[in-house]
């Protein structure tokens, strides 16, 4: 009797050892899905960001362009014009000589109004009851 018991006991043992396996086994496939669900996600991400790179960089290349084909004005510091680009324009157009005295009048100008807090580069205008935006250039007095 006391060899059945423990024969019993070793079955009982067995049993739940293999119900906790099989638990374990469902435990790990459910892990094992999530693994994969995320898995997937995480290269769906991967893709999206690499596309999004690609448009970001297709408008850096757009947008530089449209810079380049522009005049352009520098700024050394917040707040500070670069005085370059005036004399260059000017001594395009004038003796060099004059050319920096004439370049100072509207580099002082715009110096002037983008210290201003409330100016702003461009106007809106109503044209027709439609609004349309220009570019606000200084009244040279």
């Amino acid at each position: 009797m006391l060899e059945q018991q423990k024969v019993d006991n070793i079955s009982k043992l067995a049993e739940e050892h293999k119900k906790k396996m099989e638990e374990m086994g469902e435990h790990l496939k459910e892990k094992m899905e999530d693994m994969e669900d995320l898995q997937s996600l995480i290269q769906t991400l991967v893709i999206n960001e690499r596309l999004i790179n690609n448009e970001l960089q297709d408008a850096l290349k757009g947008l530089k362009e449209i810079l380049n084909t522009g005049t352009l004005i520098g700024i050394k510091r917040m707040g500070e014009l670069d005085e370059k680009p005036f004399q260059m324009a000017c001594k395009r157009k004038y003796a060099t000589e004059e050319a920096d005295v004439i370049a100072a009048e509207p580099f002082s100008v715009w110096q002037e109004e983008i210290q201003k807090p409330n100016w702003h580069p461009f106007k809106i205008v109503a044209v027709d009851g439609q609004t349309q935006t220009g570019l606000r250039k200084p009244q040279i007095t």
